[in-house]
């Protein structure tokens, strides 16, 4: 956009950006594809590097070192991908590195089992959002889901939401975990909670994305929120199927080689 540039997946250079509507309604559409994920005009990835851009770059293994952080934030902004995802205690690091650059630091939250107590949950939002993070990933509370208990489990999402105004939160579903009706019941209460995106899984549980999940998540979530496929992608054709059954955001530590692949 030759008189606009995005940082963070917000526009700036406006001289007056809270009046979006009236001024630039031809970019509202393309403002909230990018916040959800999608490429303008809903179109899938025809080129390796239209994909990038739909990409989380994870480094999440509690082995990973300042270097490995460092590093994944360097690919990020060469390949340009959607943001580089970590755990928490690294945001700081990567909000520093990724600073005046399109890409996103993320950080996650309860992670991987999203059974803690919501006031810390909140917490760490908050010190995540804090510290540079313009994306969470926040796990919801799996065991209050198949317990029966929706009511508990939305409102401990919806506190984390609330903690993080302007914030994109992802809800990890941990559909791996789940029955197919708890997997719609988990999407359709963090939707209510104020989630941006309907997440699949940690990658951590026993298992990982798949189509047929993704293609439930997109159904509930219809076109108010992103759907983010998460777990065991390691190659072009499977993430690019995701996009096609309806992700609209791929997350994967293998992401610098499902582009060169």
């Amino acid at each position: 956009m030759s008189e606009r540039e995005w940082i963070h997946g917000q526009c700036v250079g406006c001289p007056v950006p809270a009046e979006c509507a009236r001024r630039c309604p031809d970019l509202l559409e393309d403002l909230a594809a990018l916040r959800l994920g999608w490429l303008p005009g809903g179109r899938l990835p025809a080129k390796p590097e239209d994909l990038a851009p739909l990409i989380d770059h994870t480094i999440l293994m509690p082995e990973a070192t300042r270097a490995v952080i460092e590093r994944a934030c360097l690919d990020a902004v060469k390949w340009g991908f959607a943001s580089v995802c970590v755990n928490s205690s690294w945001i700081a690091t990567v909000a520093r590195e990724l600073r005046g650059t399109r890409v996103r630091p993320c950080a996650t939250v309860g992670f991987p089992l999203g059974a803690g107590a919501t006031a810390a949950k909140v917490a760490e939002a908050r010190d995540a959002a804090e510290n540079g993070a313009t994306e969470l990933d926040v796990v919801i509370n799996v065991g209050l889901v198949r317990s029966g208990e929706a009511i508990e489990a939305r409102d401990d999402m919806r506190a984390v939401v609330r903690a993080v105004p302007g914030v994109t939160v992802k809800a990890i579903l941990e559909t791996c975990c789940l029955s197919q009706e708890n997997k719609a019941r988990a999407a359709r209460l963090a939707l209510d909670a104020g989630a941006h995106f309907l997440k699949t899984t940690t990658g951590f549980g026993p298992g990982g994305a798949n189509l047929r999940d993704v293609a439930l998540l997109r159904k509930i979530a219809g076109s108010g929120a992103g759907v983010k496929a998460s777990g065991g992608i390691r190659d072009r054709a499977f993430a690019m199927e995701l996009l096609k059954h309806g992700a609209s955001r791929v997350g994967s530590s293998a992401s610098v080689k499902l582009m060169k692949a």
